[in-house]
């Protein structure tokens, strides 16, 4: 019997109901968060994030995409140890599309007990934890941002 997950984002729903998420979406919302926080920014966790929100600033060059996804898999090996990432890409999002600020597409292709699952997120210099809210996150196998590998 596994153990179920628990997310730490509760939320209120329209209809008054307490929602929690569980287990696949408990992993997204982990991943967003350590996407959305820059190092240094809890007093009581110094290192936990990642430097995304630095180097979204840089010219988004083949070099500054690199660093991107090292960064970012350094960060996900430290804070999300429930997944075993089985790729991960970084690419810049067209400027056309996101009124010249600043984001990259980011997908992360992991396992996840024993299931293989892909994830993209899309996370802009004007980005923070405020821009979603849970809803948003849940994962639905109709949405294009969560599959089943």
């Amino acid at each position: 019997m596994q153990n179920l997950l628990i997310g730490c984002l509760p939320e209120i729903s329209s209809t008054g109901d307490l929602y929690l998420s569980e287990d696949l979406e408990v992993i997204i919302q982990s991943l967003f968060v350590i996407l959305n926080t820059k190092v240094e920014s809890r007093i009581w966790q110094p290192t936990f994030g990642c430097r995304l929100k630095e180097y979204i600033w840089d010219i988004l060059d083949d070099r500054t995409l690199e660093n991107i996804k090292s960064d970012l898999e350094n960060a996900i090996k430290t804070w999300e140890p429930r997944i075993t990432v089985q790729k991960l890409t970084v690419t810049k999002v067209d400027d056309i599309q996101t009124n010249n600020i600043p984001t990259v597409k980011i997908e992360i292709a992991f396992t996840f007990n024993r299931f293989d699952y892909t994830h993209t997120f899309e996370v802009g210099a004007n980005s923070s934890l405020m821009d979603l809210n849970i809803y948003q996150l849940k994962t639905n196998k109709r949405d294009k941002y969560w599959q089943v590998g």
